[in-house]
């Protein structure tokens, strides 16, 4: 048994519907997934509907991908078994998508500072009802003929360095972590080569010494990005710091160029089960050690009202 904890569908930048996503999963053999859409749990419902529809021996975790800002750097912050139930949740959500709309508008307003004609209708085309974010603006670039493709539009535009970059305006990776936490789940770190994690800040601290101290679960090892020995080194970082170890493919669909990944990364179904086992027992417990508390809406109590991803 084998799975993959890390997707995406068009709810956020992936090119694969719900429906879709799930039946590929299945031929792909896999015995489990993660949906884990950009700042969203829109998904869940409509995956978990194909899945019973289909008659699919597939189990769904609720997943998604939180975006945080550690001072300048970008880190995705994965959240396991979720429960898009818990008070509070479908607001700091919601929050989060504010936020992508306004980067989307301040990224056309400074490409056409920079004499890049580009509206915000048609990045929000390229959405469609998805978590917009750069991807969406680099596709727009692409339909203008701005760009050949999505990477020459990264380059030239949209990557940190770029005269028409924008920052995030993000949770900070604790409140990314306390609010999954909050919501009855396990906090992972994406992709961790995108990120410096042994390099320490003006207090000493490295990266992830920050981020367990925060409350981090696990680590995300298998990926794309790592090689073999970059997801040994990887373990052996989960091992010294008490991480569990998670993966998948970060599938994001077929596109110009490139085929879905999905099927081409998983993990052994034992590494979802010591996820599950991690799950904390108490929302206000967990809570209530967070440096800066979170909205009243969080500390209703224990869910009365389990959802069905669990």
């Amino acid at each position: 048994m084998k799975a993959d904890l890390h997707l995406h569908t068009t709810h956020s930048d992936g090119r694969h519907t719900p429906e879709a996503l799930v039946l590929a999963a299945a031929r792909a053999g896999l015995s489990a997934i993660a949906i884990t859409d950009h700042d969203t749990t829109d998904a869940l419902e409509e995956a978990a509907a194909a899945i019973a529809a289909h008659g699919l021996k597939l189990e769904l975790v609720s997943g998604v991908e939180v975006t945080a800002m550690h001072g300048e750097q970008e880190l995705h912050i994965l959240g396991y078994f979720v429960d898009p139930l818990t008070p509070g949740w479908c607001e700091a959500m919601a929050a989060q998508q504010r936020e992508r709309e306004q980067r989307a508008a301040a990224f056309v307003a400074a490409l056409a500072a920079h004499g890049v004609s580009l509206s915000l209708e048609a990045v929000q085309r390229q959405a469609g009802d998805g978590a917009i974010g750069r991807p969406h603006v680099a596709r727009a670039l692409v339909e203008a003929g701005v760009c050949n493709t999505e990477q020459q539009a990264f380059d030239r535009y949209l990557n940190p360095g770029c005269p028409t970059f924008v920052p995030r305006g993000a949770l900070t990776p604790a409140e990314a972590i306390a609010l999954i936490h909050a919501a009855g789940g396990v906090a992972s770190l994406a992709h961790p080569r995108s990120v410096p994690l042994s390099e320490a800040g003006e207090t000493g601290e490295t990266l992830l010494e920050y981020l367990v101290a925060s409350g981090l679960d696990a680590l995300e090892v298998v990926h794309p990005s790592a090689t073999s020995l970059l997801r040994a080194h990887y373990g052996r970082l989960a091992a010294e710091h008490g991480l569990l170890v998670t993966g998948g493919s970060d599938d994001h669909g077929p596109r110009p160029g490139h085929a879905s990944r999905l099927g081409g990364e998983s993990i052994p179904y034992a590494w979802l089960a010591a996820l599950r086992a991690r799950r904390p027992g108490s929302i206000r417990g967990v809570a209530a050690n967070y440096a800066r508390p979170l909205p009243e809406s969080f500390y209703n109590g224990t869910i009365k009202q389990r959802s069905q991803f669990q």
